[in-house]
């Protein structure tokens, strides 16, 4: 199926007026059909927006200390949403925050907004769309902190296919249907995969992963990302930096792959 900007509606949520009404205005006019647009995401309640085909586009401001959570909330009550940030001059903090969450889209609001609508076509693909300025910001900011030496992290082949789907974005339960695997066969690999990397977040994995060049491995190896490569025992199945899921963090050294289970 192929989208435009007619088969998405926009919901808009900027504290600034002006720049939610002129927003807004422009949008529509480019051919966006806007559902709601408030001053706020408390304003907003998700139960009026199920389904597909909707962008969420958040003028993020810099006192809205609980906009993770409200953003977290908006994703659980609608998995199909796809959020689009705009702000000025975002944390680095911040950006990793919004990644994990799994915004699709994080923009300085100083750009032009036919680049804007770039990306929101971009964005209606499914597609992440990070500019590399602000890949940049957290790939700085959190590279301090992912050189584990080599020779201590070894990684099977299915870590490092599910580690290059982290890179993508995708969720446990996406990187489970394109793989051919359990969800919770899934879960444990990630697990082990930040505790292998002594990585505290999907986030600082995937920024592992960019910097050692995972997916260019396995390609080289011969392995395809949504299926097994022959002879590995992953089965087909028919997708920034990383979705975060709630409450995943690295695992003790007694988890389950330390007891001996295989996945």
């Amino acid at each position: 199926m192929q989208y435009g900007p007619s088969t998405f509606r926009f919901v808009l949520a900027a504290r600034d007026r002006l720049i939610r009404e002129t927003l807004a205005a422009r949008l529509s006019a480019a051919g966006f059909e806007g559902s709601h647009v408030a001053g706020n995401l408390h304003d907003i309640r998700w139960d009026t927006f199920a389904g597909t085909g909707i962008l969420l586009i958040v003028h993020l401001s810099e006192d809205e200390p609980d906009v993770c959570d409200l953003l977290r909330d908006a994703k659980a009550a609608n998995p199909e949403l796809r959020i689009v940030i705009i702000g000025r001059q975002l944390s680095p903090v911040a950006i990793a925050a919004c990644l994990e969450i799994g915004v699709s889209t994080i923009l300085d609001q100083d750009v032009s907004f036919d680049r804007f609508l770039n990306y929101l076509r971009f964005t209606a693909l499914d597609e992440r769309a990070i500019p590399s300025d602000i890949a940049g910001i957290v790939l700085h900011s959190l590279r301090p902190y992912l050189h584990a030496p080599e020779a201590r992290v070894e990684l099977t082949r299915r870590e490092k296919m599910v580690l290059a789907h982290l890179v993508e974005g995708s969720s446990n339960k996406q990187i489970a249907r394109h793989l051919g695997i359990a969800h919770t066969t899934v879960k444990v690999n990630v697990k082990t995969i930040l505790r292998k990397l002594n990585a505290s977040n999907r986030t600082q994995a995937a920024v592992w992963a960019l910097n050692h060049n995972i997916r260019g491995s396995l390609l080289r190896d011969g392995v395809e990302l949504n299926g097994a490569s022959p002879g590995d025992a992953v089965g087909h199945a028919g997708s920034g930096i990383a979705n975060c899921e709630k409450g995943e963090t690295a695992p003790r050294h007694d988890d389950r792959e330390a007891r001996g289970v295989t996945t």
